[in-house]
């Protein structure tokens, strides 16, 4: 009965992306890094792979990610059967900075790219192009073929593989739960590492000299949600570089605090000496601050410098 048991919980252990894990609100900014030397890592379960060296630069200040509202995007009546969709900047013939939509179809059994638009022209497929079939679970293969429309358009074929699942540290911070797809298409081999609930990208890339490599960001919800002045805590100082002192509202009793980065991970929870919070081994950068008591929650961000 025990062995049975642990054997189940190391069995469930696996990440599973479901379509239910696409939340309509995602933000990202998206970051380079150079493939070159670098190794994907190691398939497998359980795995751990190490890319907090990197070194980042931001890809321009217009390259950001971010999904919208399918009915809002440019020619959406084109993707009649699309449920999600999300903008990146991008450039035009001329330099000119654009918007570029892309299309998915998402469904309780896949999530398929179905094209994309920007000002002036629409890249559809005729046959999509299938990313995630679900439950999307360890070792699942997804054998695909895809075409533009259009004249002169040849099908093309690709396999990917949910080939790895565990821990992934970038320069942004250490990742549980995350999901590694292998995606082959002739010669060139690109992986994705993602985590569910929400589905959340976190770094792809192609390891060759000549490849790519791109670190995501997660920044929703940023700038987007004021903080309520009522909710609000009162901090010192700030920018903190050793010690943040907090003050509760009045009549207001702390029970305990946790600190997240801009990617929403926790970072430092505390229960005891809650007026004073040592941050001195944070990396420097911004951070959100919840203090509870009771029920109620009093969030406020500061800078680690």
């Amino acid at each position: 009965m025990i062995l049975l048991f642990i054997g189940s919980l190391i069995a469930n252990a696996q990440p599973i992306l479901n379509a239910t894990d696409f939340e309509k609100e995602l933000s990202m900014t998206l970051y380079n890094g150079n493939p070159s030397g670098v190794s994907p890592g190691d398939a497998g379960a359980n795995q751990t792979w190490d890319f907090s060296s990197l070194s980042l630069t931001l890809r321009d200040e217009n390259q950001t990610f971010n999904t919208v509202a399918v009915g809002t995007a440019i020619s959406a009546s084109s993707f009649p059967d699309s449920k999600y969709c999300w903008t990146t900047k991008g450039t035009d013939d001329y330099s000119n900075i654009i918007d570029i939509y892309q299309f998915f179809n998402l469904s309780d059994t896949s999530f398929e790219f179905a094209g994309s638009s920007y000002p002036g022209a629409i890249d559809k497929f005729t046959d999509t192009q299938i990313i995630f079939q679900f439950p999307y679970t360890y070792n699942k293969t997804i054998n695909d073929t895809y075409q533009f429309e259009g004249e002169g358009q040849n099908p093309s074929s690709f396999t990917s593989v949910y080939d790895a699942y565990g821990t992934l540290m970038t320069p942004f911070g250490t990742y549980n739960n995350v999901i590694r797809q292998k995606k082959m298409e002739g010669t060139d081999v690109n992986y994705i590492w993602f985590q569910t609930k929400p589905f959340s990208i976190i770094m792809e890339g192609n390891f060759t000299d000549s490849g790519h490599l791109t670190v995501y960001k997660n920044t929703t919800g940023l700038g987007v949600n004021p903080i309520d002045p009522k909710k609000a805590l009162a901090i010192f100082p700030n920018p903190a570089h050793a010690e943040l002192n907090i003050q509760m509202p009045a009549q207001q009793t702390l029970d305990r605090v946790a600190i997240s980065d801009v990617t929403g991970k926790i970072i430092l929870k505390q229960e005891q000496n809650l007026n004073q919070i040592n941050v001195s081994d944070l990396a420097n950068g911004l951070y959100f601050i919840e203090a509870y008591s009771g029920n109620e929650k009093f969030l406020t961000k500061f800078i680690k410098n």
